[in-house]
């Protein structure tokens, strides 16, 4: 679980992964060493082992003065928490919730972090039979409140932006179901 934490911290939120690991590679066999059902590879944006060249696509904004802060939870849920939980497992036919969407060259994590979020509540709520994506694409041009597209954006705003207004159907950019 540390390693998915730690992966989730350097792709989207501006952890610097040369304080951890000595190169790419490095990086790819910590995770791979987890033994998940996908295998890492370094992306071609390290083809000079340099780690900057990524930091565009770690786009999410730190909380602006204007937004509502979140509340924080003030008691953990009663009963005991489980060692180990797969949502997989949990909601198999939830197709969303094994797939990794690829925002490529896009520093557009805080836009697919929300519409995948939303997407798999959607199956969840509807016991596992709505399998609707909600579109990336439509948030990160639709949203002038939610951030700049491929250079960033709020998760909240984006959150608050698909209650009040709505965000189309869509699956991965270039399909067309």
């Amino acid at each position: 679980m540390l390693k998915f934490i730690l992966l989730g911290l350097v792709i989207c939120g501006g952890l610097s992964i040369s304080s951890y690991f000595k190169s790419p590679k490095d990086l790819v066999d910590f995770i791979n060493a987890a033994h998940t059902t996908w295998k890492a590879e370094v992306n071609q944006i390290y083809e000079h082992g340099d780690p900057n060249k990524v930091l565009h696509l770690m786009g999410v904004y730190p909380p602006a003065p204007w937004q509502k802060r979140l509340r924080t939870l003030k008691s953990l849920p009663k009963g005991p928490i489980p060692s180990q939980f797969d949502p997989r497992e949990a909601w198999p036919l939830c197709e969303s919730i094994k797939e990794v969407r690829d925002q490529s060259n896009c520093g557009s994590c805080w836009a697919h972090s929300v519409v995948e979020t939303i997407t798999d509540r959607i199956c969840i709520h509807s016991q596992q039979k709505d399998q609707t994506r909600i579109s990336a694409e439509d948030l990160m041009t639709c949203c002038d409140d939610c951030g700049n597209g491929c250079h960033g954006g709020w998760p909240y705003s984006a959150f608050e932006y698909w209650q009040d207004e709505g965000i189309v159907s869509g699956n991965f950019y270039g399909q067309n179901k």
